[in-house]
């Protein structure tokens, strides 16, 4: 890839215990945060909301008692239905891999800076292989019997030079899966179609939101998702131990 030209030669055996790490992402410092254990803290209601596309989505039931606890605003009654809300759902899982070789770990190290990358192509000269995102949320009850007006994922491109792309990668429905899983084997795409299409190009230190159907999301739910490249132009996320980590945002009323 074009921003990585520049690092030079990677130094070998970077991942095993007790060596130093070489990478050619940007120079940039190592960060060994990772990208976010299961059963991520509690949600919390805010204002706003997003447009949602007309594709389908499964939404599997929420496993292990990882769902996160909610708190959700709402304002005044319109039209005499119920109170509207917001709600948002941190992720439980928010790492990247290289999918020929699964390892969260791994790729949360050479990256760095508490960074997940989309990629087709992480280095064209050392390490010609793609990288991808993967996101599980886990719902608790706060939207039973409520009607979903929109739902969208918010994830944020730091501000580190190079993290930025002229496009947001491609967001797919994909498999059910726990973090454990993504050092197995990348989880499959769902469908013939991206859930949520790039949505073009992304700033340095920018919020981008992925519109979701409305019908994505449910109460005491689990949503899966991957972020998948469209090109060598990679783009950069934080992952949850960044300064604004991934969030499933619902509005409802």
């Amino acid at each position: 890839m074009a921003r990585r030209l520049a690092a030079g030669i990677l130094a070998s055996g970077a991942l095993f215990a007790g060596s130093s790490l070489s990478c050619s992402h940007d120079w940039d410092a190592f960060d060994p945060r990772l990208g976010g254990p299961e059963g991520g803290g509690g949600a919390t209601g805010v204002g706003g909301g997003a447009t949602s596309s007309a594709s389908t989505m499964t939404v599997s039931s929420t496993s292990s008692g990882s769902t996160a606890s909610s708190t959700a605003s709402s304002g005044s009654t319109g039209g005499g239905g119920s109170n509207p809300g917001t709600v948002e759902y941190p992720a439980a899982v928010a790492d990247c891999v290289n999918p020929g070789a699964p390892d969260p770990d791994a790729c949360a190290l050479e990256v760095g800076q508490s960074r997940m990358t989309v990629d087709a192509e992480f280095d064209s000269i050392n390490d010609p292989t793609p990288r991808h995102v993967y996101l599980r949320f886990d719902l608790d009850g706060t939207l039973t019997g409520k009607v979903i007006d929109a739902v969208s994922v918010r994830l944020h491109v730091p501000s580190t030079s190079g993290s930025n792309s002229d496009n947001s990668g491609n967001m797919w429905e994909v498999a059910p899966f726990d973090r454990s899983d993504l050092f197995v084997a990348a989880p499959i795409n769902m469908g013939s179609t991206p859930i949520s299409p790039n949505l073009g190009a992304v700033a340095l230190d920018s919020d981008v939101l992925f519109p979701l159907p409305v019908d994505s999301v449910a109460a005491d739910g689990s949503v899966y998702l991957g972020i998948l490249p469209i090109n060598t132009n990679g783009v950069d996320y934080f992952n949850n131990g960044g300064a604004a980590p991934p969030m499933l945002v619902v509005d409802y009323h």
